[in-house]
This record gives structure tokens, C-alpha cells and sequence, in this order.
């Protein structure tokens, strides 16, 4: 195996390189539709044990896992010993501040944080324990400061807003509320004298939210916030029979006990290991996941750092011997999950319900991958070939979706748009390819005629729907359309990370105010759309070309939206124009 594989967490990295599997029993030599030697997949298969990493599972779902926390490096240390007991090379911790002021890239680093006791109790009218960090973990919200008092609880409904409290005098109390603990926070306590909150926040809207009533959410205070007084979890169940009580004129009080601090000595943990390979200049392969998360955090993300576990294990054994997706990373990424997770960041994200299977399924996917991009059978002469026969698929696929929006004679223009940004894509992939070294054998296809061979296809599709002149046109253009807005936005090279619009890095450096709200963030998946527009900055394309990338891939943008995105990025010195 020519290159290494490196594991880390919280980006918990695989990196490999090195021999190759010996196979366990003979069979076809030559790697088919599967790439790889199928006598290969069958030792990856006989070897990776969805039970073995399920049994990590169960291990680290022990720990709370906040990152730059005690329990975090409690998990990072078993992870540690299994990967030393594997036999995985330069097994080691790299450090970073938790003191809340560093940034990474373009992401505002957290406060440390460690949790040592919490609990609410009723003390009248009906005296009872509500909760407590001994039975469940998120019953102290993360940031939260120590605390000991006795006193009301009001309802605010919200609590985000000023207007929950027009009318109600929460100084000095407890204030229930359902909005998120941070915002709540910020008005209840900060904004209007209380002195701590009993939050039911449900942390993500979702097609499950709110399904089981019974579930507690991991809630969280302002994780650089100097202000902090902290929250109580309570489960929905729990809220609403407070609610109607306090709506029925009873009044509450509630003893509210939290050991907890923020911590900024307390630092950020990444563990890295390695196998590895026999060219040290041929580049890594790396399985990352992230461990951090609150207990018992199964599948999220135990699970995938147990199924890395297990890959680095399975692939020593059979060897012998924010995010990587964001552009300013220029890192190719295979990224798998699980979706959809009904329990994640619940109390719910249990190791019962964590199936074996899955994750072997995960890690075979990930193993076989990694090991054939550090081997490259054949010198992925086969890896061409189907690429181009899968690219001919999506190409249809592509066409499929400009004749239906072909069939309004207005919309032809953008169903040109999406052949073209197809097209081009395919033929990206087929170049991306040119960095494993593939054509270097004399009977692997020929990559320029493979890139014409889709080129053809293209203009095929465009036949269907635009007269031919217009379509030889594009054709003869390489499928660049003319842009109306030709500047070139260049990445600065320095600047890695999230670049959302409305990110506390992107309006600090651009001088904006934080409620600065630009078009395309107020757009139906504005998340992905602004994800996308940054990563297709490439000092290649112009505004118009990246406006008409995004476009094909999710629907019409208006140029404007686009371009006033891109500028907030030039205010933020996160890109720049090429003169």
C-alpha cells in the first residue's frame, strides 16, 4: 500500500499506506464493477466485526463527552489504549485552547467546561426530585456555573423574545422556557434579573421533533459567554404538566443545585494514529469522526469513532505489518451517516439502539474505500472505466430534470444550465482521477477521449429541448455560458472554515452587524446554498459561472443574490477579486 492511513478524533484519524491485504482464499484476481480483488472484500468482510464496534459503543456512551471536558478525555484515553493495543504507529493527543477566544479557521473555538452535580427538586407544593445529572447527564445545560438557590418558577412561554416577558416580573426567579437556553438566557437572566432557567428546548426541528415527549434534549448556554448563570433540562412531558399547573395559579417553587464551571485551561483533544505506508511522499488517506458529544451520544458520534476503531484494527490485522468537504480545504471526501437519527442529541442516543450491522456496513464501506485509494489496483484503470459509465447515468439524470423544466419555453435557458453544469462536472471528476496516477498503463482508456465522449452526450441531451445551433454553441464554448457578472473570486488561502453569511467570523471581519441578513440567507436552504457557492470558489470560475454551478445542483439563483454573498466574503477578507 503505497500510502498511509491516519485516524484522529475528535477527527479521530486513520491514516494508511503501506502493503497489501493477503488474501485468505483464492478467487478472481482482477477487480470487477467492485474495483477491488474480490478475495480482497471477502478478507475485509471475514475480518470488520459490527459486534466488536458496537462494543465501543457501549464503552464510550460511559463518558460525557463535551469537548475540552474531563469525561471527553476520559474517552480519549480509551480510544488511545485500544488503538496502541491494535498495534497502530505514532499514536498521539495534539492539543488546542479552550479558552473561547481562539479561532479555527473561521470557527470561534468554545469554553472548557466540566460538570460535577446538578439537580431540580420541587420543594412546594409537591415536594418530589424532577431531575438529576446522577440519573441523566443533560440535566445540567452545557456552560452552565455553579448555583444553590431556592426560589419561583415563571413561565415565559418562548423566552427569546422581549415580549414574553411584558407583564411578568421573573427578577430573582426560575424562568421556564422552550426557547433555545442561549437566546433565552440572554433575555431572562442578563436582559430581566433571573436567575437561572428550566428549559425544554427541543435542540433541532425536525420530522420527528417533539414525537416522544419523554426525551431531553442536550441544551446549551453561551459557550463563550462571561455571563453565564445556567439551565435545567426537563423533558417536554415535564414542561407541560409545570405549565398547566402554573397556568391554573399555582405557584411553584423549586431548589435548583449545580456543580459545574467553565474552565478555559481545559484544551481541546484531537488523538491521531497511523499505519504506515511504504512511499511517505505519496499523501495520507484519513478516516476522521468526531468523539465529542454529550452522554450517551451513541450514534452520535460514538459510533462512527468505534467504526474507525474497527477499521484500523480489521485493516493492521489483513495488512501485515470542520467537515473536509469545505472548499478551503480542497480535501475530496467521502462522507457517511446516518439518517434519519430520531434520538440524536437525546437522551434517547442509546447504545440498545445501535445496530451491529450498520456499522459494519459503514466500516466496510470506509475500509474498502481507503484501502483502494491507498493501493490503487491496476492503477485505477477500472476506477476510469466506471466512472465514465456512471457519469453517462447522472448525465441522464441530468437531463431528465432539464426536459421537465424544458417544458416551459421561458425556463429553457436554466435546463441549458444544468446539462452544461453537468457535463463539466463529469468531466472534473474524470481529471480529478489524473492525481492517482491512472492512464499510466498502457491499456487504460484514454481520459481526453473519454472527456470528449461525454461532451457528445451532452450536446445529445441539449438536442432535445434547444434548436442545434444554440446547442453546438454551447458545445464549441466548453458549456461555458456567457456571464453577465465576470469577476473572479479567488480564495485566500489562509482563511479555512464555515463561511455562512450570517457566521460570527464572516460579519466580524466584514464589519457588519450581526442581525445583517443577506438575500440568498433568507432563501428556502440557504445552509447548503451558501455551503455551496463558497466551495465552488475556485480562482477559476467567474460570479455568473459559480451563480449558474449552484443553480444547476439545487434551483435558479439570482445573480445579485449571489454576488452580494460573494462581496460580504471580500468584506471578510475570506476571498478577493482577480484583477
Amino acid at each position: 500500500m503505497p500510502q498511509r492511513l491516519t485516524l484522529a478524533l475528535p477527527a479521530f484519524l486513520l491514516v494508511a499506506s503501506a502493503a497489501t491485504i493477503a488474501p485468505r482464499a483464492a478467487g478472481p484476481t482482477l477487480p470487477a464493477e467492485t474495483l477491488l480483488d474480490r478475495a480482497v472484500l471477502t478478507a475485509l468482510d471475514e475480518e470488520l466485526s459490527g459486534v466488536a464496534a458496537k462494543d465501543h459503543v457501549s464503552r464510550l456512551t460511559q463518558f460525557h463527552r463535551v469537548p475540552a471536558s474531563p469525561g471527553f478525555h476520559e474517552a480519549i484515553e480509551y480510544v488511545m489504549g485500544r488503538a496502541k493495543a491494535f498495534g497502530l504507529s505514532d499514536v498521539h493527543v495534539e492539543t488546542f485552547p479552550g479558552d473561547g477566544t481562539t479561532y479555527f479557521g473561521t470557527l470561534h473555538g468554545n469554553r472548557g467546561w466540566r460538570v460535577d452535580g446538578g439537580s431540580l427538586d420541587e420543594v412546594k407544593p409537591r415536594p418530589r426530585r424532577i431531575i438529576s445529572v446522577d440519573d441523566v447527564r443533560l440535566a445540567v445545560a452545557d456552560n452552565s456555573e455553579s448555583a444553590d438557590v431556592t426560589v419561583e418558577l415563571v413561565d415565559v412561554g418562548g423566552g427569546a423574545e422581549r415580549r414574553d416577558y411584558d407583564g411578568k416580573d421573573v427578577r430573582g426567579r426560575l424562568v421556564l422556557c422552550d426557547a433555545t437556553p442561549s437566546a433565552c438566557h440572554a433575555q431572562a437572566v442578563e436582559e430581566h434579573g433571573a436567575v437561572g432557567l428550566v428549559s425544554y428546548n427541543s435542540n433541532q426541528v425536525s420530522a420527528w421533533w417533539r414525537d416522544d415527549a419523554d426525551l431531553i434534549r442536550w441544551g446549551h448556554l453561551d459557550a463563550r459567554g462571561r455571563k453565564n448563570t445556567f439551565a435545567m433540562m426537563i423533558s417536554l412531558r415535564e414542561a407541560r404538566t409545570l405549565r398547566q399547573r402554573l397556568g391554573n395559579g399555582e405557584r411553584i417553587t423549586l431548589h435548583a443545585v449545580v456543580r459545574a464551571r467553565n474552565d478555559d485551561t481545559l484544551p481541546y483533544e484531537t488523538l491521531i494514529a497511523t499505519i504506515p505506508g511504504a512511499d511517505p511522499a505519496a499523501g495520507d488517506i484519513v478516516f476522521s469522526c468526531h468523539l465529542d458529544h454529550e452522554k450517551p451520544g451513541a450514534n452520535d458520534n460514538a459510533s462512527g469513532c468505534s467504526a474507525n476503531l474497527e477499521i484500523a484494527r480489521a485493516l493492521k490485522t489483513l495488512i501485515d505489518h470542520w467537515i473536509y468537504q469545505e472548499g478551503g480545504f480542497g480535501i475530496p471526501s467521502i462522507y457517511l451517516r446516518d439518517h434519519p437519527d430520531i434520538y440524536i442529541h437525546t437522551t434517547g442516543d442509546l447504545a440498545d439502539n445501535i445496530e451491529p450491522t450498520k456499522i459494519k456496513r459503514s466500516a466496510f464501506i470506509a475500509a474498502a474505500s481507503g484501502y483502494y485509494l491507498a493501493t490503487m489496483p491496476d492503477r485505477g484503470a477500472s476506477l476510469l472505466r466506471l466512472s465514465y459509465a456512471n457519469a453517462h447515468e447522472r448525465l441522464a439524470e441530468d437531463g431528465r430534470r432539464a426536459a421537465a423544466m424544458a417544458s416551459n419555453p421561458a425556463h429553457v435557458g436554466e435546463a441549458a444550465t444544468i446539462v452544461a453544469q453537468g457535463v463539466l462536472r463529469e468531466q472534473r471528476r474524470l481529471r480529478s482521477l489524473e492525481r492517482f496516477g491512472l492512464g499510466s498503463r498502457p491499456d487504460a482508456p484514454d481520459a481526453a477521449e473519454l472527456s470528449a465522449g461525454l461532451a457528445r452526450t451532452a450536446t445529445s441531451i441539449l438536442l432535445t429541448f434547444m434548436p442545434r445551433t444554440g446547442a453546438e454553441q454551447l458545445a464549441r464554448a466548453g458549456f461555458h455560458r456567457p456571464s453577465t457578472d465576470p469577476r473572479v473570486p479567488v480564495r485566500n488561502a489562509s482563511v479555512r472554515g464555515p463561511l455562512a453569511p450570517d457566521g460570527e467570523w464572516v460579519l466580524d471581519r466584514a464589519g457588519a452587524g450581526r442581525s445583517t441578513s443577506t438575500a440568498i440567507s433568507r432563501l428556502p436552504r440557504s445552509d447548503d446554498l451558501t455551503y455551496e457557492v463558497a466551495n465552488f470558489i475556485d480562482g477559476v470560475r467567474s460570479v455568473g459561472e459559480i451563480r449558474d454551478a449552484v443553480s444547476a445542483e439545487f434551483e435558479p439563483l439570482d445573480l445579485k443574490a449571489v454576488a452580494e454573498y460573494i462581496e460580504l466574503l471580500a468584506r471578510a477578507g475570506a476571498v478577493t477579486f482577480r484583477k
